[in-house]
């Protein structure tokens, strides 16, 4: 598959968030945008297959399919939706809403499909299913299928899941940031900083395939090609700047308009087919049924030429219904800047909203984790406040779930609203401070430390000789052994936080522990018996030749920095004594003096780095 065609696949992510209701109990859900012509296709229950339009209704038991590069979004009674991404079939299994208690149940025949889900309400149940497993969803997005193995995989972005497979009778909770799947009897989930894109799911779905790879190389590999695919998602998101205005804490109307101003060029959509910026001021209507009372999130996503998709923002409201308006009366503290915020490419937020300035003696203030601001009262205007906290680990408030905003007044009493926080620790702008490491030696063992990843999680690997080795996961300041390899080896530690902030320490290492069965190898034999023809009269008996032995058994590939010392006598008297720097290799050739007519005996001694001592003698009988 081309590069090109990988990413076409990946990249349409995120569905709207808003929904629509029936007060009757067979529930209904609306087709919101339909891509791919008689590619995408609806079947109602003990009817045809028919081409899916924009605002049909689907019900209990319809089915939807999608042929290549089709796509089918819908809005759910409670709210939630779905997207049917290309090659797809489900079967809407379940479909019910009464008395604001909703059960769904969407079961996956093939294919993937990506949801946003509200928080259900006690009582309620979102589930998807996959043959034998069941993911059952808790207010979360991300993109749940069924593998061309027939498995299970299930990304998340935020939320959690609880994943559960009939056969093995096994389960396992999924949160924001991970992904997991089934492994012939196992869930494995893994920490990928892109969970909940699609380009995870395929990126496994792909890999699952590959039978010549081990469970370990899998892992190896969808964790390379994720980091690989995150950080080309970064440039594209480094070349689109939005600015969303932000709907008021509380609205009494079902249609409302959001609006945005983004980089020209962007492609920006909540829900039907997005809308070409050239700078101006976007107005998108979003709109829910007049009876669906409730917390509201309203994401926003971005495309580069339709392509490459991603959330680009979000927008939080509470809808009050129309009845609210006429019966409230004016809050003292109202936050217009939503009750939900995400910190990620910006590590600044900004919190905005109005109170009662009638009260001048009235004091407000913003706590976020450690820090709180200035009183407000006193910098603002026409009861209208505004104040940015800027959210980092650096500043140590991003750990924060939640910010408070304070209002006391003999008037109106004291008043306290909440904002839920989601930080994304894996985007960099709030992810400052890098992993430390530090790595010391005894003797075959190498010590490894771990710093600066409070509130952070990170990837510990290492490689020998550039070979990869295991991997760990580390949560907190802690510190593990590594066993060294035999023998000299180039070793490279690297720790890696979730917004891919890395430090690696190299270091040449040696272990010599004892060999198993180290030995010294005589060349012709350990008795050379030499037949030298009579010197010319007057010319010196003596002759010379090479000693050659080799010391065998040395890891790895018989390296010779195992060797500690040569020691080479003959006939009592030592001839050579050699060093590990004095050797290029495990053979070892020394000249020697033979004398005609006498037989000379060579002792070789060999020490080891493991201390291992090794002896040979060789005999020379010239004739």
């Amino acid at each position: 598959m081309s590069f090109y065609r990988f990413f076409k696949l990946i990249a349409i992510a995120t569905a709207l968030m808003v929904g629509v209701s029936s007060a009757a109990k067979n529930a209904f859900g609306n087709i919101t945008y339909v891509a791919g012509g008689n590619q995408a296709e609806h079947k109602k229950k003990n009817k045809d297959w028919k081409q899916a339009k924009f605002k049909d209704k689907v019900y209990q038991h319809d089915d939807l399919r999608t042929g290549d590069e089709a796509q089918i979004k819908i809005q759910l009674p409670d709210g939630s939706a779905i997207t049917i991404n290309e090659r797809t079939l489900v079967s809407m299994a379940e479909l019910m809403n009464e008395n604001g208690i909703n059960q769904t149940l969407v079961d996956i025949k093939n294919g993937k499909v990506n949801f946003d889900a509200q928080k259900q309400a006690n009582g309620s149940n979102f589930k998807f299913k996959t043959g034998t497993a069941t993911a059952a969803i808790r207010g979360t997005a991300g993109v749940v299928g069924k593998s061309s193995k027939s498995k299970m995989i299930v990304s998340l972005h935020n939320g959690e899941v609880k994943f559960t497979d009939e056969v093995t009778n096994k389960s396992a909770m999924v949160k924001g940031g991970q992904t997991a799947f089934l492994y012939k009897d196992s869930i494995v989930t893994l920490d990928l900083p892109s969970s909940g894109d699609p380009a995870v799911y395929n990126i496994i779905d792909t890999l699952l395939n590959d039978t010549t790879k081990s469970i370990d190389e899998v892992i190896d590999a969808i964790k390379n090609s994720e980091k690989q695919y995150r950080d080309y998602m970064d440039e594209l998101r480094q070349s689109i700047q939005c600015s969303i205005a932000p709907l008021p804490d509380t609205v009494y109307e079902a249609t409302q308009t959001v609006k945005a101003t983004c980089t020209v060029g962007t492609l920006v959509g909540i829900y039907e087919a997005p809308i070409r910026s050239e700078g101006e001021v976007l107005e998108l209507t979003v709109n829910w049924a007049p009876s669906l009372v409730g917390q509201k999130k309203i994401p926003l996503t971005c495309y580069i030429d339709g392509t490459h998709g991603f959330p680009c923002g979000q927008v939080n409201t509470y809808y009050a219904g129309s009845a609210g308006k006429s019966h409230s009366k004016p809050e003292p503290l109202t936050i217009t800047s939503g009750s939900t915020m995400e910190v990620c490419n910006s590590s600044n937020i900004t919190i905005e909203g109005t109170f009662d300035s009638t009260d001048t003696q009235a004091t407000l203030y913003i706590q976020l984790g450690n820090y709180k601001s200035d009183e407000l009262v006193h910098v603002s205007v026409g009861g209208h406040f505004s104040h940015t906290i800027q959210v980092s680990d650096k500043q140590g408030n991003w750990n924060a779930t939640k910010a408070f905003v304070y209002y006391k007044s003999k008037k109106n009493g004291d008043q306290k609203k909440e904002i839920d926080l989601v930080i994304n620790k894996s985007c960099k702008a709030i992810n400052l401070i890098f992993p430390l490491i530090e790595v010391s030696k005894n003797e075959c063992q190498a010590n490894i430390s771990v710093n600066n990843i409070d509130g952070d999680n990170a990837i510990f690997s290492y490689f020998v000789d550039e070979q990869p080795q295991k991997e760990r996961y580390v949560e907190s300041k802690t510190s593990f052994p590594i066993k060294l390899k035999k023998g000299v080896h180039n070793y490279r530690f690297v720790i890696e936080d979730l917004a891919g902030n890395s430090k690696e320490i190299q270091k040449e290492y040696a272990c010599f522990s004892n060999l198993k069965n180290p030995r010294i190898k005589l060349s012709k034999g350990r008795k050379e018996r030499l037949r030298v023809p009579p010197p010319p009269s007057g010319i010196s008996n003596i002759i010379y030749r090479q000693l050659s032995f080799t010391v065998k058994g040395l890891p790895p590939g018989n390296d010779p920095r195992y060797i500690k010392e040569v020691k080479i006598v003959q006939d009592e008297k030592e001839i050579a004594n050699l060093k590990t720097t004095d050797l290029q290799s495990n053979t070892i050739t020394q000249e020697i003096q033979l004398s005609r007519g006498k037989t000379s005996t060579i002792d070789i001694t060999v020490t080891l780095m493991s201390n291992q001592i090794l002896h040979a003698t060789k005999t020379y009988e010239v004739h």
